[in-house]
């Protein structure tokens, strides 16, 4: 090697935390979501979506074969409920023939035959007639008194009454829950995610909080035990799906948790809250049953009682945090744990902007956290900030909609 190609390679700089110098590195995902649905009706499994190519978790990607049950087959049955790009496109023509006519030109998901209402027709406002309260949206969750724990409210009739009625004063046309939530579920697509659908069952509204049902890691599924009597058939009915999809390896636990918003996997180990929704003899029970070391952080905000609620882990080493959710005990073990730590104000943090997920790359957060979205940006994320309104009466976001099936081998 002469001496003018030594000093050339001398002079270079190392390549040091190379992924910030190049910016944030994304990964496919796995995300199981279920179906928001009011609770008429009774409690019975849908069929497996129609034209899915199910894999070990029931995979449902983008590209799907065409919809074979629109509004017609789905009214006739009287259990038929449809995703479609009509409910993007806010053309209740195209709402109303389900799958059918959005799968025709190619812009449409499948539709599928399945639960009650959502292939029915759609009102004046673009709201499923039947499917969802005309009044109410989310009317059928007010039947559950045990889902008034999500917010700080226990009368939960009026809550997609009142994401209408900002709709309407913003200009736009008015959303219902379905509408977020499959936003929600197209933003993930585009993002090259894969996400399964689990058919949602009558009289568990709470089911389209998949997140709060299990925690899922390397194929062993760990099911959520809630305090509250009204949502505890919400873990077996999932259980039960991640059974039928050659899911082993199952636990339907003795101990309170709220699955993956209490007990959150980063990296090689495993986050869990001690709070008002979880036991601390949970923890035991997690680790020895996921395989992850547990790490105990207590929740001191009566505010904030959920994990979820409080931090969302970005990447192996770092996190996005409310520091005065936890104890001091517990910032000191995030200080050790993770060396990039983006704080985040109350305001932000209790308009459920932590409520998200990240790809590593891709931040999918609630557009009413627009401050923690730009101190993401500043640290190198990329945001999309999606409509949750519906949902955020409840303490409830995007990452509560969503679970994760994690790979850490």
């Amino acid at each position: 090697m002469s001496p003018a190609t030594r000093s050339r390679r001398t002079r270079m700089p190392r390549p040091r935390h190379r992924r910030e110098a190049v910016g944030r590195q994304a990964s496919r995902r796995v995300y199981v979501m279920c179906p928001p649905t009011h609770h008429a009706g009774a409690a019975t499994d849908a069929p497996r979506p129609a034209g899915t190519d199910d894999g070990p978790a029931g995979d449902s990607g983008p590209a799907r074969s065409p919809a074979v049950a629109g509004s017609a087959a789905g009214s006739a049955a009287g259990s038929g409920w449809a995703l479609t790009e009509g409910f993007r496109a806010g053309s209740a023509a195209r709402a109303a023939a389900g799958g059918t006519a959005g799968g025709a030109d190619g812009a449409g998901y499948a539709g599928y035959a399945g639960y009650s209402g959502y292939s029915r027709s759609l009102g004046p406002t673009g709201n499923a007639v039947g499917g969802l309260d005309a009044l109410s949206g989310l009317g059928g969750l007010g039947g559950l008194s045990g889902l008034g724990d999500f917010g700080h409210r226990g009368d939960l009739g009026s809550l997609g009454a009142e994401s209408r009625a900002a709709g309407g004063a913003a200009g736009g046309p008015p959303e219902s829950p379905m509408e977020q939530w499959e936003r929600l579920r197209e933003v993930l697509l585009r993002l090259g995610h894969t996400v399964s659908l689990i058919p949602p069952r009558g009289g568990l509204p709470g089911m389209v909080f998949a997140a709060h049902a299990a925690t899922v890691v390397d194929g062993r599924v760990l099911g959520a035990r809630y305090r509250s009597m009204a949502r505890q058939p919400e873990s077996p009915a999932y259980l039960r799906w991640f059974a039928d999809r050659g899911y082993r390896t199952r636990l339907e636990p003795v101990f309170a948790h709220e699955g993956e918003t209490d007990l959150i996997p980063a990296g090689s180990h495993l986050l869990a809250a001690y709070g008002p929704h979880t036991e601390a003899r949970a923890h035991a029970e997690a680790g020895d049953f996921l395989g992850l070391p547990v790490v105990p952080l207590e929740l001191t905000n009566p505010r904030i009682t959920r994990l979820g609620s409080a931090i969302a882990v970005l990447t192996d080493r770092t996190i996005a945090y409310h520091p005065a959710a936890f104890s001091a005990t517990a910032r000191e073990r995030l200080a050790r744990m993770f060396p990039e730590r983006i704080p985040v104000g109350e305001e932000d943090t209790l308009a459920g902007g932590l409520d998200a997920i990240c790809d590593g790359r891709t931040v999918v957060l609630t557009d009413r956290a627009p401050g923690l979205a730009a101190q993401l940006a500043r640290h190198g994320f990329r945001t999309i900030a999606v409509d949750m309104s519906c949902f955020a009466g409840l303490g409830a976001g995007v990452r509560s909609c969503v679970l994760e099936l994690r790979v850490n081998h």
